[in-house]
């Protein structure tokens, strides 16, 4: 093994762009499931195990793994974690989204997930309310200045959402359930709205939700006669109820993992900066170059 090493193993181009943010760190960085690419620059690319045995970090997708196999999609090759891979892993630091299955596999290895860790979920709020945005862009037929648009929610994605939209020109709601969340979101030029009031869509030309809980009901949908473009940035099952909208053609996008579509530059590079940060603080690492 060799010291200060790390193989990011499978994943899509945020792993390829965290695999690159890492070497310009200073640090050897092997990578495996990424086969198809011409061009490495200072990645090295090797199979899993090899990557495994001259690593001692391992940084596995945000997505996880399935079973055994590491997602990949850059490579017509499967990416088994066997038992040789599996003993492995037991001296490295492993770094995973959604660890639980990997932590099944292996009960002696330190699993960090990133998902859960919220310097990873506040950096992430940029590249998804852009992405938000995006998606805005692409399916709504009108200008966002002079639109009306509700956010509902006034969490991480929330607050920056609303003011791209407001930066935007947009005419915005903010919903919220907190009263001193109402006078942040005034503060900002907006509109306030309790959560719980939300009955209808009838003023809206663009609805984004961030809450992870039905808000987006039957009940609002059937008091809407308007045709807004509903846009649901929160985890599976969503905050909307897809079913009724789909019978009212009320045009509804469950938008996942923007970062990872609309920024994956970015949302690799937070992915690596986030992994730094823990090896500085819980491991004593430091910048090599």
């Amino acid at each position: 093994m060799i010291e200060k090493s790390i193989a990011v193993l499978g994943g899509d181009k945020r792993q390829l762009f965290c695999a690159k943010s890492f070497a310009r760190e200073g640090f050897r960085v092997y990578i495996s499931g990424f086969d198809r690419l011409v061009n490495y620059g200072d990645l090295i690319s090797t199979d899993i195990y090899t990557a495994l045995n001259n690593s001692s970090v391992a940084v596995f997708p945000v997505t996880g793994i399935k079973g055994n196999t590491v997602p990949v999609y850059f490579s017509d090759i499967e990416l088994k974690l066997g038992k040789k891979e599996i003993n492995a892993l037991k001296d490295k630091i492993v770094f995973c989204g959604k660890s639980d299955t990997i932590k099944s596999l292996c009960k002696d290895i330190c699993v960090y997930d990133y998902l859960a860790c919220e310097q990873f979920a506040v950096a992430n709020a940029l590249p998804t309310a852009e992405g938000a945005v995006q998606v805005a862009m692409e399916k709504y037929e009108g200008l966002i200045s002079g639109s009306n648009s509700l956010v509902i929610g006034y969490g991480r994605i929330g607050k920056i959402l609303s003011r791209l939209l407001k930066a935007m020109d947009s005419n915005v709601c903010v919903s919220a359930r907190r009263a001193e969340h109402f006078e942040y979101i005034i503060a900002d030029g907006n509109k306030p709205l309790n959560t719980k009031e939300i009955n209808t869509l009838n003023n809206y030309d663009l609805v984004f939700n961030t809450v992870p809980s039905l808000v987006i009901d039957k009940k609002v949908l059937e008091n809407t006669d308007t045709d807004p473009l509903i846009i649901d940035l929160a985890s599976i099952p969503g905050g909307v109820d897809f079913n009724t909208a789909k019978s009212m053609n009320i045009t509804a996008v469950h938008a996942l993992s923007l970062p990872g579509k609309c920024s994956p530059k970015s949302a690799g590079e937070i992915t690596a900066h986030t992994i730094l940060n823990i090896l500085k603080e819980e491991y004593g690492w430091q910048k090599q170059i």
